[in-house]
Parts: C-alpha cells; structure tokens; sequence
C-alpha cells in the first residue's frame, strides 16, 4: 500500500472578515473529460462563498488551465489524479 501524501494547512490572511481562499478539488475523469470544482471561501465561514463544476477536456500529459490555476495532468482514472502544478492561484 503507498504511504499517504504529506500535506499540511495554512492560514491566509489575517482572520479579519475578507480573508479568501480558493481551492481546486478534483472531481473525476470521463472519457477524456476532467472535471474540477472550485470553490472560493470568503472570511471566516466554513461554506464556500462560491461552487462550481467545472469540465476541460484533458488527457495524459496536457496542460490544463482552471481559473488561472495552470498544471499538467501526468495521469488521471475516474477515482484519482496524478499532476504537477505549473502555476498556482495569484
């Protein structure tokens, strides 16, 4: 069994009310198909401020672009994703 991913949480900002946060989660792959969903989290709620679903057409070695967030995706089934980030959130 591989061992876990290492990850650790930050916070950004201050903790004043317009704090914001963005993440990207991956969703899953269909037929060539990736979906995503971002979300935007705004102050100190714990509900994303904004969601949605968003699909890009992609495949084993192409350059995806999510709302300014920039990666490749090395490899991708229906339940995982392997990729290099190129360029992250501004």
């Amino acid at each position: 069994m591989e061992e876990p991913l290492e990850y650790r949480e930050a916070t950004i900002g201050g903790g004043g009310e317009r704090n914001e946060a963005e993440e990207l989660l991956f969703a899953g792959m269909t037929v060539g198909e990736l979906q995503v969903i971002y979300r935007r989290h705004i102050g100190a709620s714990p509900e994303p401020a904004v969601e949605e679903i968003i699909a890009v057409q992609a495949a084993g070695g192409a350059e995806v672009t999510v709302k300014g967030v920039r990666f490749e995706v090395v490899e991708a089934t229906a339940e995982q994703i392997r990729y290099r980030v190129l360029k992250n959130f501004e």
